[in-house]
């Protein structure tokens, strides 16, 4: 992985354009970060998790 800030405009510019669509499994709040974390090295994450600060 490396840092590419054209691509990364580009990618946020398609999203905004309702081009490009992220599923998201579930909103959990920033305090679950660390269960997240552990769910996530153990593979039973079942899709994309926003964290949401509170």
């Amino acid at each position: 992985m490396r840092s590419d800030a054209t691509q990364l405009t580009e990618l946020i510019a398609r999203a905004d354009a309702g081009e490009l669509k992220i599923e998201v499994a579930e909103r959990r709040p920033l305090t679950d970060l660390a269960t997240v974390h552990d769910e996530a090295t153990a593979g039973r994450l079942a899709g994309k998790t926003i964290l949401i600060p509170v």
